[in-house]
């Protein structure tokens, strides 16, 4: 059933807005008081996408094997499940998976001594399993109404045989710099397409640590009141996180929580957001998504056995506990109708992982949906009567856009006009199972993506 959809008074002129989709003044009486600001829904491509390459960034630390083992068994299901739902045009995959591991420099800490550099990983983790032939997993149309692959089994037994790294990697994870790694090295040449969508799924108990200087792994000295304190992840939020007051290691809670952009030892978040963006000519072709600790407004700094700081848990489960992942979250927000975080603390990994996948398939064009929670605008009639306004928006250089209204599908609309229907089928995940379709006779503008902004509640 097509919903009524209430607009909003748009300003006349739209150019220049960022290619981000941020609040827009809608104008309106000055004397009518402050409009209400509308929030980013849907930023959606025109057309679908056929093309994802999905970096599968797993914690291979001595606290993950519940974790993994949940990863694989519910990635038929949950994971591929949900990216392989349409089958006239089945997505060409790539998946590449890497660890966390990137070593501790030249200290002898146990699991640190080598990392993995970023290599994706194929070496097979369950005994009698087949791991893909090269690198990474192929899944691709062969143009002949077949698939072409590199794996002998299925798609999620091949996932399954070589997610599973094992516990015995490096302690200090670093997830951001494997990825990034992962996407320089020459050993995983061909996995990255140009006009892929990319995508880039977390999987960590514990906060990114990726760092510029492996000094702060020094085992050198490890006193409680010394330079860099006790060795263990505590460093990694001292150095890797700024709360108010800045005093990591004074017990008690601490408010105000963000990635330190200026550490001596660990790398700025943004660095690696700015790098994802800048691999494609429009960087709303990534998409991320987390399994991690998700930090609340506070978190807890309390005294280990042996005196010294530790950042207590921000979650727990049969499967243990998790710390909240502060640069991760901060990460994952830098790409705004981009991403999607779940808590890795859930009783299996079924949830998370269909999230991820969905907003994988959302992004890609092939579920249109209008995600989160919408205002009724009148909330006594039967369904949801949302007050949204859609544009073509066209990337013109740099941060620079320009958006064009498009209006409702009526009688006597000339030009691309748009409705939202309830399609359960496709949008039943989401709160109100609507989706959105924009109709044109005319071929979309190159670089153009469809906006879509709505009241909340």
């Amino acid at each position: 059933m097509t919903r009524t959809i209430f607009l909003a008074p748009l300003l006349l002129s739209l150019a220049a807005c960022s290619s981000d989709g941020p609040d827009i003044d809608i104008g309106g009486d000055a004397d009518a008081g402050p409009a209400e600001p509308f929030a980013l829904v849907l930023d959606l491509l025109p057309e679908e996408v056929v093309d994802v390459d999905i970096v599968f960034v797993m914690d291979d630390s001595g606290s993950m094997a519940e974790e993994q083992a949940s990863i694989a068994a519910w990635a038929e299901e949950s994971l591929f499940g949900v990216l392989t739902l349409d089958p006239e045009t089945p997505l060409n995959l790539h998946i590449g998976i890497v660890s966390t591991n990137m070593g501790a420099g030249a200290y002898p800490i146990s699991g640190c001594a080598a990392g993995d550099d970023g290599v994706m990983q194929n070496t097979p983790q369950v005994v009698g399993c087949e791991p893909p032939a090269d690198r990474y997993i192929i899944d691709v149309d062969d143009g002949a109404g077949g698939r072409t692959t590199n794996y002998p089994g299925t798609l999620d037994e091949t996932f399954a045989c070589v997610v599973q790294l094992g516990i015995n990697g490096c302690g200090f994870e670093h997830p951001l710099e494997s990825m990034r790694r992962a996407l320089q090295n020459p050993v995983n040449d061909g996995f990255l397409r140009d006009d892929a969508l990319l995508a880039v799924i977390i999987v960590s108990d514990e906060d990114d640590c990726s760092a510029h200087d492996t000094t702060v792994f020094s085992t050198d000295d490890i006193a409680v009141d010394g330079p860099l304190g006790p060795l263990s992840s505590f460093r990694c939020f001292e150095f890797g996180v700024v709360c108010d007051g800045d005093d990591p290691r004074t017990l008690g809670d601490k408010t105000g929580c963000v990635p330190r952009e200026d550490s001596p030892y660990i790398t700025d978040v943004a660095e690696y957001a700015d790098f994802l963006k800048g691999l494609k000519d429009d960087s709303s072709m990534v998409v991320v998504a987390g399994i991690v600790g998700q930090p609340g407004e506070t978190v807890s700094v309390s005294a280990d056995l042996n005196g010294g700081p530790r950042l207590d848990a921000t979650c727990s489960s049969a499967g243990g506990s998790a710390s909240p992942a502060i640069r991760l979250q901060a990460f994952f927000d830098m790409f705004p109708d981009r991403n999607r975080v779940a808590s890795i603390c859930a009783d299996d990994m079924s949830g998370p992982l269909e999230m991820a996948a969905r907003r994988i398939v959302d992004t890609a064009g092939r579920a249109p949906c209008l995600g989160g929670a919408l205002r009724d605008a009148k909330p006594d009639e039967a369904g949801m009567q949302p007050t949204c306004r859609v544009f073509e928006q066209v990337a013109l250089d740099g941060a620079m856009a320009q958006r064009t209204d498009i209006l409702p599908c009526s009688a006597g609309v000339l030009g691309p006009c748009f409705e939202l229907d309830e399609d359960a089928a496709t949008c039943g995940h989401t709160e109100t199972a609507l989706a959105v379709a924009v109709s044109r006779s005319d071929a979309p503008p190159a670089n153009s993506h469809y906006i879509v902004e709505c009241l909340r509640p």
